[in-house]
């Protein structure tokens, strides 16, 4: 062994090595391990503390090993390792118990409910990418196809998800530049987690909604059905009020159906009355009347112009003094 250390005092700062460096040259290092052994176990630096014993890395070669028994309970944490700072890890971070953050209710203020959480995903643009890992060495980028957001875009949308950050040069012994350099973003894309919680509940209070709505349009169909009569339960997508003989010959159709900028409903009058033609939205909602007069009976045809109708389900109503046929009509791109 090169060093060894060791302190018994229990007053003060105890340290059983100290390593400083105050030179002026370009590389200075407080304490420099290396190791270049052959063995199963290469360790350029060891650092243990209240083991009372060794603690045997694991195989392989390492550049610091650090461990932690320390059993005081008066001491609710212990670290094997502790950096007040920035750290950087060109390689893969496997952290097999997952990465915490401070979240306790106790540590925050201003709490509120996140807003908007829909609004702010469907801003974002997920990419798939290969990072310039051969022309940036000293970045320590990975290689291969990578999968995520480019930090311009996500800056636009969430801005604490993003940070400024310069990757220092690399010099050689003697201070010449290897590599200059490198102004970059980086990103904390667990910022993103929340939202997207938020747009999942936005999206099932959303569905809830329709559900209802689409709940109490039946109950409203439903109860006129019992008001004119003899109704009769939907047939094929089909509501109607009507006595059972008129449901056979009141008939309305709309072709084509998935509907596009223009389709044609095509409805049939059994007998001359009062005829209307109305569209609605899949919540119950009134968008437009069609269609509004008398007609003798025979068969008819309306071109409907459905450009300015957002993509959806819509409800076409045709109704005959009273008696009412509904059909569902799909609006696509």
């Amino acid at each position: 062994m090169g060093v060894i250390g060791e302190v018994h005092s229990g007053l003060g700062l105890s340290a059983g090595t100290t390593g400083r460096s105050y030179t002026t040259g370009w590389s200075n290092f407080g304490v420099l391990g290396e190791a270049r052994g052959i063995g199963n176990i290469n360790v350029g630096v060891y650092a243990s503390q209240n083991t009372g014993s060794f603690i045997t890395p694991p195989s392989g070669n390492i550049g610091v090993f650090a461990t932690t028994l320390n059993q005081d309970t008066t001491i609710s944490t212990n670290w094997a390792g502790y950096f007040r700072g920035n750290v950087m890890v060109t390689g893969a971070g496997v952290i097999p118990g997952g990465v915490w953050s401070p979240s306790d209710e106790n540590l925050k203020e201003n709490i509120t409910d996140l807003p908007n959480g829909l609004e702010v995903i469907t801003q974002l643009n997920p990419k798939s990418y290969d990072y310039q890992a051969d022309a940036l060495p000293q970045v320590g980028l990975p290689a291969g196809q990578q999968y995520g957001f480019l930090a311009q875009e996500l800056e636009q949308v969430i801005p604490e998800a993003v940070k400024d950050i310069t990757y220092q040069t690399q010099l050689d012994s003697v201070g010449q530049v290897v590599y200059p350099a490198v102004s970059s973003k980086i990103v904390n894309t667990a910022t993103v987690i929340p939202f997207l919680v938020a747009a999942v509940k936005e999206q099932q209070a959303t569905i809830d909604q329709q559900n209802t709505r689409m709940a109490e349009l039946e109950d409203r169909i439903n109860q006129c059905c019992a008001a004119n009569g003899n109704g009769m339960a939907p047939q094929n997508g089909e509501r109607s009020t009507s006595a059972e003989s008129n449901v056979q010959e009141q008939r309305l159709l709309i072709i084509p159906n998935p509907v596009a900028d223009l389709t044609t409903l095509e409805y049939y009058v059994p007998k001359a009355g009062q005829v209307s033609l109305q569209v609605s939205t899949n919540d119950g909602k009134p968008v437009e009347v069609l269609r509004e007069e008398k007609a003798e009976a025979g068969a008819y045809n309306y071109a409907w112009n459905t450009t300015k109708l957002a993509a959806g389900t819509y409800f076409c109503t045709f109704m005959l003094d009273g008696a009412v046929v509904v059909k569902r009509a799909v609006k696509v791109k």
